[in-house]
């Protein structure tokens, strides 16, 4: 076969995979080749220089997002090839002395080209394990009601549709600067077996 065939052939062959990649997005196996293929993608806690970096470059249309060093937030990225790819915050918001404190999942977003591949399904897995650490009851975050795909997401990880009348105030302003209102959605988190092996041994309760 001559040279400038196989360059052909070869080029003819990438385009169809690409094709055949962008209809497989989205599906479990897409996912699965992703990460057979050679993604590496690293989830860890943002340093200050990191998380600075996000904000000065990663999303546009982010600037939500609460500040690096704020000991109520905790800060993940998503790494690529030490490539930022995509963030996420879980933020506290401390209680009273009627009730207890609140676990938001806050400021999730991932790459255009890196979308579709379990990034954003891997980082919000972070914020519901780090929330079930501190024995949080549950995990709130809002969510563009037109956001399907992150309706979707949400809805497969056990987060679900709830009503707030303290909230509606402000997402029915939202609906007036954005065209579109947010919603919100619970997980409860159930103990985990360490926290219950803590409260069997101190009779039922947690005594510390």
């Amino acid at each position: 076969m001559k040279p400038r065939t196989v360059v052909r052939w070869m080029a003819t062959l990438k385009r169809t995979v690409i094709r055949i990649l962008e209809r497989m997005q989205g599906t479990h196996l897409y996912r699965f080749f992703s990460h057979r293929g050679g993604m590496n993608i690293r989830i860890k806690a943002a340093s200050d220089v990191e998380w600075a970096a996000v904000d000065a470059n990663l999303i546009p249309g982010h600037s939500d997002s609460f500040p690096g060093g704020n000991r109520g937030v905790s800060n993940f990225i998503a790494l690529k090839r030490d490539h930022i790819v995509g963030h996420v915050q879980l933020v506290r918001k401390p209680g009273d002395a009627s009730s207890v404190p609140e676990y938001w999942l806050f400021n999730l977003a991932v790459r255009i080209r890196h979308r579709r591949k379990g990034i954003g399904e891997a980082l919000t897995r972070q914020v519901i394990a780090s929330s079930q650490r501190e024995e949080a009851t549950d995990l709130r975050l809002l969510v563009f009601e037109n956001n399907l795909p992150a309706v979707q997401l949400y809805q497969s990880l056990g987060f679900e549709l709830k009503n707030d009348p303290g909230l509606e105030p402000r997402l029915a302003r939202d609906k007036e600067v954005f065209g579109s209102r947010r919603i919100l959605m619970i997980k409860s988190l159930p103990p985990t077996s360490s926290d219950l092996s803590r409260r069997d041994l101190s009779g039922g309760e947690d005594n510390r």
